[in-house]
Protein backbone atom coordinates (compact mmCIF):
# COMPACT_ATOMS: atom_id res chain seq x y z
CA UNK A 1 0.00 0.00 0.00
CA UNK A 2 1.36 3.49 -1.18
CA UNK A 3 1.41 6.30 1.49
CA UNK A 4 -0.20 9.92 0.45
CA UNK A 5 0.06 12.97 2.42
CA UNK A 6 -2.57 15.60 2.14
CA UNK A 7 -2.67 18.73 3.49
CA UNK A 8 -4.66 21.65 2.69
CA UNK A 9 -5.25 25.62 4.38
CA UNK A 10 -1.30 26.48 4.20
CA UNK A 11 -2.31 29.83 3.90
CA UNK A 12 1.36 31.05 2.14
CA UNK A 13 2.47 30.58 5.93
CA UNK A 14 6.58 29.19 5.31
CA UNK A 15 6.20 27.79 8.38
CA UNK A 16 3.64 25.39 7.80
CA UNK A 17 5.51 24.74 4.31
CA UNK A 18 8.85 24.07 6.31
CA UNK A 19 7.09 21.77 8.42
CA UNK A 20 5.55 19.47 5.53
CA UNK A 21 8.75 19.54 3.78
CA UNK A 22 10.14 18.30 6.97
CA UNK A 23 7.86 15.08 6.71
CA UNK A 24 8.04 14.79 3.70
CA UNK A 25 11.64 14.62 3.76
CA UNK A 26 11.76 12.44 6.91
CA UNK A 27 9.39 9.75 5.25
CA UNK A 28 8.84 10.57 1.50
CA UNK A 29 5.40 9.30 0.43
CA UNK A 30 4.48 8.33 -2.93
CA UNK A 31 2.26 11.89 -3.45
CA UNK A 32 1.75 15.30 -1.33
CA UNK A 33 -1.88 16.51 -2.28
CA UNK A 34 -2.06 20.35 -1.90
CA UNK A 35 -6.08 20.32 -0.83
CA UNK A 36 -6.11 24.24 -1.84
CA UNK A 37 -5.66 27.92 0.09
CA UNK A 38 -2.25 27.77 -0.41
CA UNK A 39 -1.12 31.21 -0.87
CA UNK A 40 -0.68 33.67 1.20
CA UNK A 41 -3.30 36.33 1.86
CA UNK A 42 -3.70 40.02 0.61
CA UNK A 43 -1.22 41.82 3.57
CA UNK A 44 1.01 38.74 4.46
CA UNK A 45 4.48 39.88 3.20
CA UNK A 46 4.24 37.54 0.18
CA UNK A 47 2.67 38.00 -2.97
CA UNK A 48 1.08 34.91 -4.54
CA UNK A 49 3.19 34.94 -7.14
CA UNK A 50 6.64 36.03 -5.37
CA UNK A 51 5.54 33.42 -3.02
CA UNK A 52 5.37 30.13 -5.88
CA UNK A 53 8.39 31.46 -7.59
CA UNK A 54 10.95 32.86 -5.33
CA UNK A 55 9.98 31.02 -1.78
CA UNK A 56 8.61 27.59 -2.68
CA UNK A 57 9.69 26.26 -5.69
CA UNK A 58 13.28 27.00 -4.26
CA UNK A 59 12.24 24.76 -1.35
CA UNK A 60 11.28 21.99 -3.63
CA UNK A 61 13.98 22.23 -5.82
CA UNK A 62 16.16 21.71 -3.21
CA UNK A 63 14.09 18.92 -1.56
CA UNK A 64 14.09 17.10 -4.92
CA UNK A 65 17.64 17.09 -5.21
CA UNK A 66 17.85 15.80 -1.75
CA UNK A 67 15.54 12.98 -2.69
CA UNK A 68 16.46 12.02 -5.55
CA UNK A 69 13.79 9.31 -7.03
CA UNK A 70 12.31 9.41 -3.49
CA UNK A 71 10.61 12.81 -4.51
CA UNK A 72 7.34 12.79 -4.26
CA UNK A 73 4.62 13.33 -6.67
CA UNK A 74 3.17 16.85 -6.14
CA UNK A 75 -0.90 17.48 -6.62
CA UNK A 76 -1.97 20.77 -5.99
CA UNK A 77 -5.89 22.44 -6.16
CA UNK A 78 -6.09 26.31 -5.55
CA UNK A 79 -8.82 26.47 -3.23
CA UNK A 80 -11.26 29.68 -2.88
CA UNK A 81 -8.47 31.76 -1.22
CA UNK A 82 -5.85 31.49 -3.90
CA UNK A 83 -6.01 34.12 -6.88
CA UNK A 84 -6.70 32.55 -10.44
CA UNK A 85 -4.54 34.81 -11.36
CA UNK A 86 -1.55 33.29 -9.91
CA UNK A 87 -1.65 30.43 -11.97
CA UNK A 88 -0.52 32.37 -14.72
CA UNK A 89 2.97 33.08 -12.73
CA UNK A 90 3.68 29.38 -12.78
Amino acid sequence: MSRWFFVSDLHGRPERYLKLLEAVRDEPPEAVLLGGDLLPHAGLAWQQGDFLLEWLLPQLVELRSLLGADYPRLLAVFGNDDPRAALTSL
